[in-house]
């Protein structure tokens, strides 16, 4: 029998190759597509739909994926217990930082007091050092008036700084023990302004110092907070990618659930209409022209272990254009139109893992999931599909295995 296309997918088995599946994101994926890609088919078409024990094969991985995809939630609920910790150690870290901002804040405002306060005594004590200066000058004309000698003062007076100068009046005989007292009070107040210039610049480089300690502390500061806004944004993002896929699961599995249900009602269907017990009658009289097994007709299904290389599924019965065809065992027909492969024929599912073929009929005489019984008349020869002659090609499958049908025929 010449023949095109292979048997619809309610006949035959499909399972994802393992090797494909790596990962449980990607074969959570892959399973999913293809679950969501063929859901609803049973409810358009049930003849179209895998087999009932395809389906539970399907539901049983997706089933396996949900569990896989819970464990996959869990470890993400673990991680973010310990991203909690990590958030929960980034605030104190932070609050601490910021404690040390604030005592560091304080003792610059410290600083700022002191240096403003030795600015304003470091002008009153250069004003104070002036008007001893003046004073000193002063004294010293009254001395130089009282006659003393002009190379004393200006000897005095030629000193380059201020330590030599009052040495040099110390030394001076004609100053009075007045003007000692007053120049050795001067000098003090000297020692005390240079004294109080070192605080200064050490306040100064103490005010750089905190100032550099401010600015690492709220870079520190500003590298936790991104850290911890991140860690927070992966959780988000593992959580809802997790969720998500979680949905797409489910809904495929309760689709599937439908679907069995539906395939398992078809089934029992079929098996109150009495069949589905392995004993077929004749679907029509006439000469095989075609037995089942390995054929060298190029056009048959192509089989490795064949000598021949390809394979008769079933055996064709020839006889006149338009013959009766008879359902070989009692069960729900279902209906198939092709001008391609098999034609117009029928798959009628028997029940306990039995299903039976009729290919090439000119037209049906039934209608699609309708029950018939065994020797009911469903449809007539003909030529339809890959045919080169009227015949109809009947097949007999136990659980989607093409079997010989001679086997199980009277």
């Amino acid at each position: 029998m010449p023949r095109g296309p292979v048997l619809p997918t309610f006949l035959h088995r499909s399972h994802p190759p393992q090797s494909h599946l790596r990962g449980l994101r990607r074969r959570a994926s892959l399973l999913l597509a293809v679950f969501l890609a063929s859901l609803g088919a049973l409810f358009v078409n049930p003849g179209a739909a895998d087999d009932l024990g395809d389906k539970q094969n399907q539901r049983n991985q997706i089933g396996s994926v949900m569990d896989q995809i819970r464990a996959e939630i869990a470890v993400a609920q673990n991680q973010e217990a310990a991203l909690q910790m990590v958030v929960a150690g980034l605030d104190i870290k932070i609050v601490a930082t910021q404690q040390s901002m604030n005592v560091v804040q304080v003792k610059l405002d410290g600083i700022n007091a002191s240096l403003a306060e030795a600015q304003d005594r470091l002008v009153a004590v250069q004003a104070k050092l002036t008007s001893d200066k003046r004073a000193l000058a002063r004294q010293m004309v009254m001395v130089y008036k009282m006659g003393n000698a002009y190379t004393t003062l200006t000897n005095i007076v030629s000193a380059t700084d201020f330590n030599e100068f009052a040495d040099r009046v110390v030394s001076a005989r004609h100053v009075a023990d007045a003007e000692n007292r007053l120049t050795l009070s001067v000098v003090a107040e000297a020692a005390e302004v240079q004294r109080m210039v070192d605080t200064i610049n050490e306040e100064k480089a103490s005010q750089q110092a905190v100032m550099g300690q401010l600015r690492d502390a709220a870079a520190l500061l500003d590298e936790q907070r991104q850290a911890q806004q991140q860690a927070r944004a992966h959780l988000a993002q593992v959580q809802a990618n997790d969720l998500v896929r979680l949905k797409q699961a489910e809904q495929a599995a309760a689709e599937l659930d439908q679907e069995i249900a539906a395939l398992k009602a078809a089934q029992a269907a079929a098996a109150g209409h009495g069949g589905g017990n392995g004993h077929f009658s004749w679907p029509m009289s006439g000469e095989i022209s075609q037995d089942f097994g390995c054929t060298s007709f190029a056009f048959e299904p192509y089989d490795a272990s064949c000598a021949t290389h390809h394979f008769h599924s079933g055996i064709d019965l020839v006889n006149s254009c338009g013959t009766p065809i008879h359902a070989a065992d009692a069960g729900i027909a279902y209906t198939f139109y092709s001008s391609y492969g098999y034609g117009n024929h029928i798959i009628i599912v028997h029940g306990n893992g039995w299903s039976s073929v009729y290919g090439h009929m000119t037209s049906l005489a039934v209608g699609n999931t309708q029950g018939v019984a065994r020797g009911q008349v469903i449809g007539y020869e003909g030529s339809t599909g890959n045919s080169t002659g009227c015949h109809v090609h009947f097949e007999v499958r136990l659980n989607e295995v093409p079997q010989n049908p001679l086997q199980y025929l009277p």
